[in-house]
């Protein structure tokens, strides 16, 4: 008596992998469709790759680097601010208080000065503050752009045997045409670049006017251990 139902493997024959093809294609359809979501990914963060470049001139500049650049002319820009207020916090407290200023040099051609010591304002920044007095019974004028700030090297014998003239930062006035009626005093602060000192060398502040520039009045502003 036969059984009855469905043959199986009559011929001894391996069946061929009918349902293999349609999950293999499955898969590699879900592959293709995350890789195409991540190129597009991609494509979208590109862009934004761009974002803080600069590529005029064809130059390109990283984000960090135009941060760092930003901030550069930021702290320049901040303290070329301070500087200017710190000179002008100087002029009105010396204005504020004339008798600070007590140590007048040797009058040369009506004009007499005197400094008071100076302050460090950074490693490499230093603040002065001078007065300059007309002590003619008529008015003069000091040469434009005064102060003169110089390095003098001086020998054994206590001679200038050498000039070099410090650059000068910022400064401030009391007076805009440096004009100084009879008896009367005008202010000036001076910021300039700190010098490093030999034993032989000084720190001279000097004031002339227009009638006798080749003579100025001047003064040690050195500092204080000087």
């Amino acid at each position: 008596m036969r059984n009855t139902g469905l043959a199986v493997n009559l011929d001894n024959k391996t069946p061929p992998p009918s349902a293999a093809p349609s999950i293999t294609s499955r898969r590699v359809n879900n592959a293709h469709h995350r890789a195409g979501s991540h190129e597009q990914s991609q494509s979208e963060d590109e862009p934004h790759t761009n974002e803080g470049r600069d590529v005029r001139s064809g130059v390109t500049l990283e984000s960090s680097e135009l941060a760092t650049s930003t901030i550069t002319t930021k702290r320049r820009f901040n303290r070329s601010i301070n500087l200017q207020r710190e000179a002008q916090k100087a002029l009105r407290e010396a204005l504020a208080s004339p008798t600070r200023f007590n140590r007048w040099s040797t009058p040369k051609h009506g004009l007499s000065i005197a400094a008071l010591a100076p302050v460090d304002l950074y490693a490499t920044r230093r603040l002065t503050v001078v007065a300059a007095k007309n002590v003619t019974p008529s008015g003069l004028r000091v040469v434009a752009g005064s102060p003169e700030i110089d390095l003098q090297t001086l020998n054994d014998a206590g001679q200038v045997v050498q000039v070099r003239s410090i650059a000068r930062l910022h400064r401030e006035a009391s007076t805009i045409d440096g004009a100084i009626p009879a008896g009367a005093t005008i202010y000036y602060v001076v910021i300039y670049e700190t010098p490093v000192l030999d034993a032989a060398q000084r720190v001279r502040l000097s004031i002339a006017q227009i009638k006798a520039a080749d003579q100025p009045a001047s003064t040690d502003v050195s500092g204080a251990d000087q």
